[in-house]
């Protein structure tokens, strides 16, 4: 006598099944349960991203690039356990010559050249220059050097803007049109070594879309480049202004304040 398993379909009737065709149609379960199981896996592991605890030790690290100190907002820090320094890739890139180019699908980053089907299909880390932002708005009036690299305190840039301050009653500003395109904006702020002797300095102030993002205090004549970092994340307007003021002890009161290396992230 055949042994059944009873399934209810509907109201009209019952649908059986032998042990024979039982122990079938639960192998096929489990095996479709399995391949569903290793897809989720698959595709968990192709985007997940993990948070691991480590231990870092922080000592102040220095980093030269020929001879020159680079400055970060990222501070280095070494891997306490495995002996390993860890420091800014762009930094670091960015001191050598180097691009970035960062591949979000399989995670990689390429240094220097990268394949052309690669940057053709991939988020570029190259930030944008202030120079190549569309401009609403330029009183003072800023500009680019571009007979010479900018130089504060000895230390070149490549790019770059200035505005030339007559006195400490100077005021120049400039406003760009970011459309909410980008994150952050980072570079070097200072006085021009054209006029390390003048008694003038500044302020610099950003604004976006009219609220106050950052206020450095006063940039004086001969200062080492000093690093600044913006959040601009969503603004649409960006406003930057710079006032001069006095800083008593120079030669004349005219004095070159200049925006360095100032570049906007979108990642």
């Amino acid at each position: 006598m055949k042994s059944i398993i009873t399934f209810q379909v509907d109201n009209k009737g019952e649908y059986n099944m032998t042990i024979k065709q039982t122990k079938k149609f639960a192998v096929i379960i489990a095996l479709l349960i399995l391949g569903l199981t290793l897809f989720s896996l698959r595709a968990y592991g192709a985007v997940k991203s993990l948070t691991k605890n480590i231990k870092a030790t922080y000592r102040n690290i220095n980093i030269y690039s020929y001879g020159k100190k680079l400055s970060s907002q990222v501070e280095p820090f070494i891997l306490t356990e495995q002996g390993v320094t860890m420091v800014p890739l762009r930094l670091i890139s960015e001191a050598l010559g180097h691009q970035i180019v960062w591949v979000e699908e399989t995670s990689s980053i390429y240094i220097g050249d990268a394949p052309d089907t690669v940057v053709n299909n991939s988020k570029s880390l190259e930030p944008t220059l202030i120079e190549d932002i569309a401009v609403l708005r330029n009183v003072g009036p800023f500009y680019e050097l571009k007979s010479r690299n900018i130089v504060i305190a000895r230390r070149q840039f490549k790019s770059g803007i200035a505005v030339e301050l007559k006195n400490e009653n100077s005021i120049a500003e400039v406003v760009l049109e970011l459309k909410g395109y980008y994150n952050y904006l980072e570079g070097y702020i200072g006085i021009d070594d054209e006029t390390r002797n003048s008694s003038t300095g500044f302020i610099l102030s950003v604004y976006g879309d009219g609220l106050e993002k950052t206020v450095e205090s006063l940039v004086s004549p001969s200062e080492y480049p000093r690093p600044i970092r913006v959040d601009v994340k969503g603004v649409s307007r960006l406003t930057i202004r710079i006032e001069g003021q006095d800083c008593e002890i120079g030669e004349y009161e005219r004095t070159i304040a200049a925006l360095a290396d100032f570049k906007f992230y979108k990642e």
